[in-house]
């Protein structure tokens, strides 16, 4: 982080890449560094809340996603690529459901359940966090729910893939770990796999 707090820089030990943001007014640069020298770069503009409202890869400046808010939570996303859009769906605070556009001859639609239980709060989205788009993972995105899941369910035509998370908390109600548990079923069958993410403060 840099000294106002923002994240500047996020390295990944398991396939040693590197990420760098630097920040121009309203605009953020994410630079994705490979091992063998590569590199991509998106370009963002934010909002006046700080969420961004666009990004362009450098690379290929067609390729543009525009995203929309309300009250701060986010609510849709619109890719060039695509005449559909990400529909984002909220309750009381929480991220219940996610609905997205029709790719590869089938679209997948994800209902998202809570517990009651909060941490403390920490910007990352917990939402986003199997996944990990840097934007959504550190917070860009919008507000992120009120609860922590409990449960997601994630379906298109052929398969279902439900997934239960379990949390361990730090002795100041940061989270430490989220151990999740998922299961597959369907023609991409995966059966049932366990792994934990580990927070590191």
């Amino acid at each position: 982080y840099d000294n106002q707090n923002r994240i500047v820089r996020v390295t990944n030990n398991y396939n040693h890449s590197e990420t760098q943001f630097s920040y121009s007014g309203n605009t953020v640069t994410e630079t994705l560094i490979y091992t063998n020298g590569g590199f991509d770069t998106r370009i963002c503009q934010l909002n006046a809340d700080g969420y961004i409202e666009s990004i362009t890869d450098y690379q290929y400046p067609e390729d543009l996603q525009l995203y929309s808010y309300k009250n701060g939570y986010l609510q849709e996303m619109h890719a060039s690529w695509s005449n559909d859009q990400w529909i984002y769906n909220w309750d009381n605070g929480n991220l219940i459901s996610i609905s997205e556009p029709i790719v590869w001859d089938t679209r997948w639609d994800k209902t998202i359940t809570y517990s009651q239980v909060t941490a403390v709060p920490i910007n990352i989205n917990i939402d986003y966090i199997e996944e990990c788009p840097e934007f959504q993972f550190f917070g860009f995105m919008g507000k992120q729910s009120k609860f922590l899941p409990k449960k997601s369910i994630q379906k298109n035509e052929t398969d279902t893939i439900t997934k239960t998370y379990e949390y361990e908390f730090n002795s100041n109600g940061t989270i430490s770990k989220i151990l999740i548990t998922s299961v597959g079923v369907g023609e991409s069958n995966n059966g049932t796999e366990y792994y934990s993410i580990e927070l590191v403060y």
